[in-house]
């Protein structure tokens, strides 16, 4: 099974392509079509991976967002391919949570692992996440050449693996557990 995650452009449109670890996610391709819609990704996808059951994990904007000329949304024609499930937010997670998320994955554990590796052949995914910047002064992404496959590759990580935020208790309940 794939793990596909998806940020919906004319171009590039970006996928990253990867495989879930017992604890962790392995990226081992990825694709940047330019001038582009979702069925020319879809196509592209099941060209390079026609038996493998694919998870996607598209840009929550894709509701809205229309890249082909038949009138389905970006997600719906995810929905509609063959052999595609698709799980996705109903609106955009922080970028702030999707690259705690990230780092979370990528943070080097003492034994010296991580719990995300990417196959040395995902040159778009390592251009993006060498060059991913802010505007200067600013917590605001830079958009541009990067923010593309950092968003695909950030959708699924976000979706599987969120920082849990410690839910605080009402002082009522600590003092009745004790």
């Amino acid at each position: 099974p794939l793990t596909v995650g998806l940020d919906f452009n004319v171009s590039p449109m970006s996928a990253v392509i990867m495989v879930k670890t017992a604890d962790g996610l392995h990226a081992i391709d990825d694709i940047a079509l330019h001038s582009s819609n979702t069925n020319e990704m879809i196509e592209e996808i099941r060209n390079r991976y026609p038996g493998n059951p694919i998870t996607a994990f598209p840009d929550p904007a894709g509701v809205q967002r229309k890249t082909s000329a038949n009138g389905n949304t970006d997600i719906r024609l995810l929905e509609m391919a063959q052999g595609f499930t698709v799980r996705y937010h109903r609106a955009h997670p922080l970028i702030k949570d999707r690259i705690n998320a990230a780092n979370s994955l990528f943070y080097k554990r003492e034994d010296g692992t991580t719990r995300f590796y990417i196959d040395p052949k995902c040159k778009n995914t390592i251009k993006s996440l060498k060059n991913y910047s802010y505007k200067e002064d600013s917590q605001v992404p830079m958009k541009g050449e990067f923010d593309h496959m950092f968003d695909a590759l950030t959708y699924p990580i976000e979706f599987l693996f969120p920082i849990q935020k410690p839910v605080p208790r009402p002082e009522s309940m600590i003092n009745s557990v004790a």
